[in-house]
């Protein structure tokens, strides 16, 4: 399914459009939805309007209008909502008060009121543009499915580090694997909430270890090119760990992300090979 927002410039902050459409495009969540057109993304260099109103409102299935004070006399969303009309799109207002909604659409006040871009609003815009229910995933199912993938995509490509996951697959944002190096464990994490990849070296019960090694964190820094995390006896246990991160986006969106898992390899092995060199010198 593909949908196209018409709304007025000046309420795209107001009725958070970059937000909602980010969320609809979701597949994980929405996997009916395979497109949302909306100007400020998807107008390209050179195209004018009426070439944009033209082609993507003639390919959506479905159209919400931005009901509002000013999209009420904005001359765009007049041309977007007449040319729906003559093409006979479904159409979906959108609007904070009711009143707002022009006489055109009144048929359609059955639309959907903007208080806030919560979960539950989403829900119900997606059921209103669908007719179905959003998709209800566990996350517990997606980590299982990442890593599952993760493993057989090292396999596939007989990387390095291969030989060294785990074969039984987790549940959890987690894996960790043996890494040669004495008292270290490499830690691959990925954080669904916080969208952020992550590689860690764990140093088991060697404080004095990750002190060694903390003096040359400037060196390790520019041999490495990462911004490095140092934590020094994390949960007061007697154990450490080093981290570098990769803030990314829609981390649930697809759990067999190649990119991702590239990430993870190519980074789990600079670490691997990075920290032994430093502690083999020291």
């Amino acid at each position: 399914m593909k949908v196209f927002v018409s709304y007025a410039n000046e309420d795209i902050e107001t009725f958070h459009i970059k937000k909602i459409v980010k969320k609809l495009e979701n597949t994980a969540k929405y996997p009916e939805i395979n497109k949302v057109y909306y100007w400020h993304r998807d107008v390209p260099l050179g195209l004018d309007f009426n070439e944009y109103m033209r082609d993507n409102i003639s390919s959506s299935d479905v159209c919400l209008v931005i009901c509002s004070e000013n999209s009420s006399t904005a001359e765009g969303v007049i041309l977007e909502r007449g040319m729906m009309i003559a093409l006979g799109k479904r159409i979906i207002p959108i609007f904070k008060e009711d009143e707002h909604v022009q006489q055109t659409l009144r048929e359609n006040l059955r639309g959907v009121q903007l208080n806030r871009v919560s979960d539950d609003f989403i829900d119900n815009l997606y059921k209103k543009l669908t007719g179905k229910e959003p998709k209800k995933s566990s996350i517990k199912a997606f980590y299982k499915e990442f890593w599952d993938n993760f493993i057989k995509h090292n396999k596939r490509n007989d990387t390095r580090i291969y030989s060294r996951l785990p074969r039984s697959t987790p549940s959890k944002p987690y894996i960790y694997f043996t890494t040669g190096i004495p008292d270290m464990t490499m830690g691959l994490v990925l954080t669904a909430r916080a969208n952020q990849l992550r590689c860690e070296l764990i140093i088991k019960d060697n404080l004095e270890l990750f002190d060694k090694l903390y003096e040359k964190k400037e060196e390790i820094g520019r041999v490495l090119l990462e911004y490095i995390e140092w934590e020094r006896n994390y949960g007061n246990n007697n154990n450490s760990r080093i981290r570098i991160f990769n803030d990314v986006q829609n981390i649930q969106a697809n759990p067999k992300n190649s990119d991702f898992f590239d990430w993870f390899i190519e980074k789990s092995v600079k670490m691997l090979d990075v920290f032994g060199d430093f502690v083999n010198n020291l």
